[in-house]
């Protein structure tokens, strides 16, 4: 929500590098790319321990369209804290990433 309000929200309905709206397998929340990369377009398995399944981009998408019922998400602990940890880690890169200003 707080990077929706800033303009800075991951783009999340496809891969930012070949277009694939509906991922087979796991993606990559990529900061730079400024959303999701399937792991075929990832290129390697760094930064791949914050992955997240179809399921939880699909509650990852829900969340971002009805910020004001996420608590009503029914998903596990586990997942819950693998999309909190993936967040987190889009998040920190957005905040870290060095500002452009036009000329």
């Amino acid at each position: 929500y707080a990077l929706q309000c800033a303009g800075l929200a991951p783009q999340l309905q496809r891969c930012q590098h070949c277009a694939a709206d509906a991922p087979v397998s796991a993606v990559i929340m990529d900061s730079q790319a400024g959303g999701w990369r399937c792991l075929t377009c990832h290129g390697s398995f760094a930064g791949t321990a914050e992955s997240l399944s179809p399921r939880l981009l699909k509650a990852l998408r829900w969340i971002s369209k009805h910020p004001e019922r996420a608590l009503q998400l029914k998903i596990t602990d586990t997942e819950g804290s693998q999309l909190l940890q993936t967040l987190r880690h889009y998040f920190a890169g957005v905040i870290e990433a060095p500002l452009t200003v036009g000329s």
